[in-house]
């Protein structure tokens, strides 16, 4: 009498069945494969690395005579109201000094400074003959002819199109031996307030709030504080404006450069977003117990970057004073837990 024998299709379904109950509804009731990990202390940093552009009140002082150059101070320093830069002598008719035979007096500015003198207008533009600040700020002998097309009343209006246009190294040297009148001769940065410009994704405007203080590394380079000065809905990004007064050893002559928009920069126990619910009106994770078991276990988090957080190990207070135990480190977390965890 011959044995009845399975199909092949009816051993592949039992074989499903099998794996399925192993995959998805054994972990379910014995707790034993739930995917979990380790929390362990470490740096959880958040920010935006993007292009920042640098937004000045700087005021360039234009030459009304004509003559050869003494100038009194280097560049790049701070210099206050009232401080002669400069002088400019009289052309003498010396037919032994080569300077002086090429100057005349007559003169009426150096091509090389045509665009700087078409563009740089109202209080931007300053006429001098006794080469004296009118401003306190940042001496600088470059000029680009930006300095009142982008101001910090005007920045706000400005798109990102405007923005990705401005170049480095477009700028002038305006140090030259000889002076004709109408030629731009040195330029003033206000220090005491400047800005960046920046864009960031749409979906990374909660970690900023006007007023906030944050901190900027410029060139990877140099790390500066700034505040948020303004940010703004520009299409699909958000823009951005930081306002700060510390001192950046090329914040007179850059237009643009890398930046990295630190939210927050802190130290704590690093878990999963995934891993954390709430329970009775606190937040918590599942940490394993030693039978085996997932207990709910509240936390305090300190700082978050979407993805992961960085939560207070072993002790913290609660909103009322109370002292409330916590994860630890090197406990074991649940990774995905569900709503009958525990």
């Amino acid at each position: 009498m011959s044995k009845n024998k399975l199909s092949p299709v009816v051993i592949l379904f039992i074989v499903a069945a099998v794996l399925y109950g192993i995959i998805y509804i054994l972990p379910r009731v014995t707790g034993v494969l739930r995917s979990s990990y380790t929390a362990e202390y470490g740096e959880l940093k958040t920010f935006d690395k993007t292009e920042g552009y640098i937004v000045r009140n700087e005021y360039v002082y234009f030459s009304t005579v004509t003559g050869a150059a003494n100038r009194y101070i280097k560049g790049n320093k701070l210099v206050r109201k009232g401080t002669r830069i400069m002088e400019v002598s009289a052309a003498r008719k010396d037919k032994t000094d080569s300077n002086v035979k090429a100057l005349d007096t007559s003169q009426k500015g150096n091509t090389t400074y045509s665009s700087i003198r078409e563009d740089v207008k109202g209080d931007k533009h300053v006429d001098t003959d006794d080469f004296v600040t009118a401003h306190e700020g940042i001496l600088s002998y470059h000029a680009d002819g930006n300095e009142s097309e982008l101001t910090p009343d005007n920045m706000g209006s400005k798109n990102k199109s405007f923005f990705q246009k401005l170049k480095n190294g477009s700028d002038l040297e305006l140090k030259n031996e000889i002076v004709a009148e109408g030629d731009p001769v040195f330029k003033i940065c206000d220090r005491a307030a400047w800005y960046i410009v920046c864009y960031i994704p749409r979906e990374h405007a909660a970690r900023y709030a006007e007023g906030t203080r944050l901190d900027v590394r410029l060139n990877d380079e140099k790390t500066i504080t700034g505040t948020v000065y303004k940010i703004t809905d520009e299409r699909r990004e958000k823009k951005l404006i930081i306002k700060t007064s510390y001192y950046y050893k090329y914040f007179a002559t850059l237009r643009k450069l890398d930046v990295e928009v630190i939210t927050s920069d802190v130290m704590g126990l690093l878990i999963s977003n995934t891993s954390i619910v709430e329970k009775g009106g606190r937040k918590g994770v599942y940490v394993r117990q030693k039978t085996g078991k997932y207990r709910f276990v509240p936390i305090n988090v300190i700082a978050t970057d979407g993805t992961e957080s960085a939560i207070s190990p072993s002790q913290f207070r609660d909103s009322k004073g109370n002292t409330v135990t916590t994860v630890r480190s090197y406990d074991d977390i649940l990774r995905r837990p569900d709503r009958k965890a525990a």
